[in-house]
């Protein structure tokens, strides 16, 4: 999460500090000055000491790699210190994996990024995630870059969880639906067992990323899931190729692009008073009505029945 920089606080010596007589006084005021003046660093300790330990190996190994780790911290009253119950790690890291798969998509990655469960440690609940696939290294004609999907990956996972937590506009995100869905799950199974989640990545170059589910953020991404019901009235024609007594019955539509509809009925007994066969050549009207959430993420349509059309239909849905 960023933090506004803020001025450096420095504790300069004394003017009754011994000085020794080849010390350029000037000098050192000027330094202490310009230290002064600058702004504290925004990074925490242990990410500076990631970032110089990095810096130092690579200057002499340009292929030197920090060990990549991601940290998923769970707190709450369900959470014992150093412990989770295994039905509450599953629902957490199966959503989880699903933000990150979404995430991937998102990116562009195609193989996507696999995670694996390293341990549980005290303090709240801490999970330890580490990569399993190694990192994409270049050709020997390339950049000598190291192209670390995971790391973006969990950059824009990073960036939708700074943003509910800010009660920001999710729609930022909106050609990202598979995130967004994975966020949701997150969100679903923290409010099932009423936690909080603490994310911390260390990359293989020292960098830190970290961000925060609270309260806060699931309050908000639960608001934006609420939807609403758009209707809209079909006829279509087809054959009818399945039946269940629990109340569908599937048409498969012969005129045009062949496509198979589920149309709900209200009861058992009313699809058997409908009186049809498996295949048989029916015409019927029915309602497609989609649940719209407020970040326009559509569900599938739900098809229910309302009547027998009085002829073919010229009009079929695709």
């Amino acid at each position: 999460m960023s933090r506004s920089p803020r001025p450096r606080r420095t504790y300069r010596p004394s003017a009754s500090t011994p000085v020794h007589p080849d010390v350029d006084l000037a000098e050192v005021n000027r330094l202490w000055a310009a230290i002064e003046s600058s702004e504290e660093p925004t990074s925490s300790i242990d990410e500076i000491l990631d970032r110089n330990y990095y810096e130092t190996i690579a200057s002499y190994d340009q292929s030197a790699r920090l060990g990549r780790r991601l940290d998923l911290t769970v707190s709450g009253e369900k959470v014992s210190a150093g412990s989770l119950d295994i039905n509450i790690a599953e629902d957490i890291l199966r959503a989880f994996s699903q933000e990150v798969d979404g995430a991937a998509t998102a990116q562009g990655v195609s193989e996507m990024p696999k995670l694996e469960l390293a341990g549980i440690s005290r303090g709240s609940a801490i999970l330890h995630l580490v990569p399993t696939g190694t990192e994409a290294a270049p050709a020997g004609d390339e950049i000598p870059i190291v192209a670390d999907r995971l790391d973006a990956v969990l950059e824009r996972i990073n960036r939708l969880h700074d943003l509910a937590e800010r009660e920001g506009d999710l729609r930022e995100f909106g050609n990202s639906a598979p995130l967004l869905k994975g966020l949701h799950e997150l969100t679903k199974a923290l409010d099932q067992h009423n936690l909080q989640l603490r994310l911390r990545w260390r990359s293989a170059t020292g960098a830190h990323r970290q961000s925060s589910l609270t309260d806060r953020a699931r309050a908000h991404v639960r608001s934006q899931w609420e939807d609403q019901i758009q209707s809209e009235t079909l006829n279509i024609s087809g054959l009818v190729v399945a039946m269940d007594l629990n109340g569908t019955f599937d048409v498969k539509t012969s005129i045009g692009r062949k496509k198979r509809y589920t149309i709900h009925v209200e009861s058992q007994e009313n699809l058997l008073r409908l009186n049809i066969m498996l295949g048989e050549m029916v015409h019927v009207v029915i309602s497609a009505k989609t649940r719209v959430n407020r970040l326009g993420i559509a569900s599938p349509p739900r098809y229910e029945f309302v009547g027998f059309a009085a002829s073919e239909p010229t009009l079929q849905n695709d």
